[in-house]
C-alpha cells in the first residue's frame, strides 16, 4: 500500500471528541480542539498531524495509528470500498480557483515529499460540530454517548480563518444531524451566502428529515453535496432509522433533485447505506429508487462501538452469519439488487454489494461447522446450574448497579414490572456476583439464557440489555449468540469456552442506545459437568466470598473467608 495522502488533504475535527486529526480512523493521540480561535498552523501542524505524516513517511514503524486503518481494511480488493488512497493527487480538479489550484498543487508537492510541516493548508475540512440528532439510528455508535458527550464547534472559530476556507476545495459540515445542532446551522448560514467562498463545495451529510427547512439558504450555494444516510427505504429505513419517516425524506430528496434540475445544476445529491440484516429485503427496491431518480449510492460495512452491540449481534451478517438462517432469500436480494445497478451501467455500486456478498458466503461457509458445534452445544440437556446466593436459579434477583468512579449512581426504572436503565451512560452495568468454579485442563464451557416477556421492548426506542461473562481476571469471555423470538418472548442465550484455570465468573450487563434498557426477568448461567466443576463454597474456615482490591484502578479479585459455617 502507498503511503495514505490524509494528512495532507484533510483537517478533521471532531467536538464532542474534543479532537483533531487528519481522518476518522486514525488510532493513536490526537491535538485537543479548543472552543477558542487559534491559528491554524497550531493544528495543520501541530504535534498530531506532524506524527501523523512521520507515519506514512515510514518514520514511525508499525503498530502505529494508521496499523488497524478501517478504510483501508475494507479498501483490499475484493473487500468493500474501492480505491487505493484516502486522495488521489494524480489529476487537478478542475473549475478551481486560483487560490485553490495553488493550494492543491502545494499540498500535492507536500504529499509526495512527506513533509513534516505542511506548507499547504487544507484541501479539505472536516467538522464534526456535535452528536446531537432528531432520530436514534440502531447502529449508529454516536447513540449511546449523546447523553454525555454534549460539546458543539463554534461557528465563529472556523470563520475565523477565511483564507483557509477560500482555500479549501470542500467543507464537510457533520452531526449528528447538523440541521439539530444550533451552531453547525450559524455556520451554514454564514458560509452559503458568502462570495469569497463561491468555488468552495459545501457538503452537508444528513438524515434528510429537515432540509424542508432549509431550501432558502440552500439556494444559495452554488456548489452544494447533499449525502443523505438512507441505509434503506420504506418500511425498512424506519425500523433502522428509528423516529423518521420514509415519506418526508423522500420527498426532501426528490425536491433537491428537482431544485437542481431547475436552477442550480452543480448542486450533487446521493445517498450512503449501512449494509445490515434488518435493510436485506428491502434491497433490491432500494436500488431501484436509486435508479429511477438518478441517485448513485455508496455501501458500507457496520461498525461496531459500545452501546450498539445488540445491533451488531442482531444485523451484521457479515461477522455473524447464524443470522442468515432467518433471512432465507438473502442471496437473492443481493443479486437482484446488483442486477439493477449493473443494467443502469452503476458498475461501483453492483460491485460494492457483489463484494460483500462474496464475503459473507466465504465467512458463512468457513463457520457452517462452528456455528452448528455451537447450537448442539447449546441445546444440550445436561448442564449443571450455578444458583444465586440464595440458592435460585434466576440470578437476575442478585443483580448489582455498578457506576464509573467519581459518578452519580445510575438512574433506574420500572417498566410493565421490568427494571432497568432510565438512559445509557457508557460505564454503567449491571452484574451478578462472581461465582467459583474450578476449570480443570482441556478448558469448560458455559451457557447464559436471558429472557424478557412478549411485548418488550414496545418500541423502537427502549432496547434489550447487552450480557456478557467476564472472568475474574476481568477478561471478557468471547461466545457465540443467538436471539429466539418465541410466542412468549424473546431469548438470548450464549455459550462459550471457559479458559483451563479460571476460578470465578459473573454476567455483566451494560446499557445500550440512548433511553431506557431493559433488563431480562430471567437470567440463568450453567456449566457443562465433565469439564468445569462449581468450588466447594465451605472452605475449612468457613464460606468462601470473593473479595476486591484495586492496583491502578483496576479491579482485582480473590477469595477468602469471611464467615464461619
Amino acid at each position: 500500500m502507498s503511503a495514505c495522502s490524509a494528512p495532507w488533504h484533510e483537517l478533521n475535527l471532531s467536538a464532542p471528541d474534543s479532537n483533531v486529526s487528519a481522518c476518522c480512523y486514525y488510532g493513536a493521540k490526537r491535538d485537543y480542539w479548543h472552543d477558542d480561535p487559534v491559528d491554524l498552523s497550531s493544528y495543520w501542524n501541530g504535534a498530531g498531524l506532524r506524527e501523523v505524516r512521520r507515519v506514512q513517511s515510514g518514520a514511525i514503524p508499525s503498530p502505529n495509528g494508521c496499523s488497524s486503518c478501517f478504510y483501508f481494511q475494507q479498501s483490499l480488493p475484493g473487500q468493500g470500498w474501492v480505491g487505493n488512497n484516502y486522495y488521489d493527487f494524480s489529476e487537478l480538479p478542475t473549475g478551481l480557483s486560483q487560490m485553490q489550484a495553488e493550494n492543491w498543487r502545494q499540498a500535492k508537492a507536500d504529499y509526495e515529499t512527506k513533509v513534516e510541516y505542511a506548507t499547504c493548508s487544507p484541501l479539505k475540512l472536516y467538522a464534526n460540530f456535535g452528536y446531537t440528532c432528531n432520530i436514534s439510528c440502531t447502529m449508529c455508535h454516536q447513540v449511546p454517548r449523546r447523553g454525555e458527550l454534549k460539546r458543539q464547534i463554534l461557528a465563529d472559530t472556523i470563520l475565523a480563518w477565511p483564507e483557509m476556507l477560500e482555500r479549501c476545495l470542500q467543507v464537510f459540515v457533520v452531526g449528528g444531524e447538523p440541521f439539530a445542532i444550533p451552531e453547525a446551522v450559524k455556520f451554514i448560514r454564514k458560509f452559503s451566502p458568502d462570495k469569497r467562498y463561491e468555488p468552495v463545495q459545501l457538503v452537508l451529510l444528513t438524515n434528510g428529515t429537515a432540509l424542508h427547512k432549509h431550501w432558502k439558504t440552500f439556494r444559495e450555494k452554488r456548489l452544494l453535496w447533499l449525502g443523505v444516510s438512507l441505509d434503506s427505504i420504506g418500511a425498512g429505513y424506519e425500523k433502522i432509522r428509528v423516529g423518521g419517516r420514509w415519506a418526508d425524506v423522500e420527498r426532501n430528496i426528490l425536491t433537491a433533485l428537482e431544485i437542481k434540475a431547475k436552477s442550480h445544476p452543480d448542486w450533487k445529491v446521493t445517498t450512503s447505506a449501512n449494509i445490515q440484516k434488518a435493510g436485506i429485503p428491502y434491497l433490491p427496491e432500494f436500488a431501484k429508487w436509486h435508479v429511477k431518480h438518478g441517485i448513485r449510492t455508496f455501501f458500507f460495512d457496520f461498525i461496531s462501538a459500545p452501546g450498539v452491540e445488540d445491533t451488531y449481534y442482531t444485523d451484521n451478517i457479515l461477522q455473524n452469519p447464524q443470522l442468515l438462517d432467518s433471512v432465507p432469500h438473502w442471496m437473492d436480494s443481493f443479486e437482484e439488487a446488483s442486477t439493477v445497478f449493473r443494467s443502469a451501467g452503476w458498475e461501483a455500486e453492483a460491485a460494492l454489494l457483489e463484494q460483500y456478498r462474496t464475503r459473507v458466503t466465504a465467512n458463512a461457509d468457513a463457520n457452517a461447522e462452528r456455528i452448528a458445534g455451537m447450537r448442539r452445544q447449546r441445546n444440550r440437556n445436561d448442564w449443571v446450574g450455578l444458583p444465586d446466593t440464595d440458592g435460585k436459579k434466576n440470578l437476575k434477583e442478585s443483580l448489582v448497579a455498578n457506576s464509573p468512579a467519581g459518578k452519580p449512581p445510575m438512574e433506574v426504572v420500572e417498566v410493565n414490572g421490568l427494571s432497568g436503565f432510565a438512559k445509557t451512560r457508557l460505564g454503567d452495568f449491571f452484574a451478578t456476583e462472581f461465582r467459583m468454579i474450578s476449570v480443570p485442563p482441556g478448558g469448560g464451557k458455559f451457557r447464559v439464557r436471558a429472557h424478557w416477556p412478549k411485548g418488550v421492548p414496545a418500541d423502537g426506542y427502549t432496547r434489550l440489555s447487552h450480557a456478557i461473562v467476564q472472568t475474574d481476571s476481568g477478561v471478557e469471555l468471547p461466545d457465540f449468540r443467538e436471539y429466539q423470538n418465541f410466542g412468549f418472548g424473546t431469548e438470548l442465550v450464549l455459550t462459550g469456552e471457559l479458559p483451563e484455570g479460571t476460578q470465578a465468573i459473573r454476567i455483566v450487563l451494560p446499557p445500550l442506545g440512548e433511553d431506557i434498557t431493559l433488563l431480562p426477568e430471567r437470567l440463568e448461567m450453567d456449566i457443562a459437568p465433565e469439564t468445569a466443576v462449581v468450588a466447594d463454597l465451605r472452605g475449612a474456615g468457613g464460606i468462601t466470598r470473593l473479595a476486591s482490591w484495586a492496583i491502578d484502578g483496576v479491579r482485582r479479585w480473590k477469595a477468602r473467608v469471611v464467615s464461619s459455617p
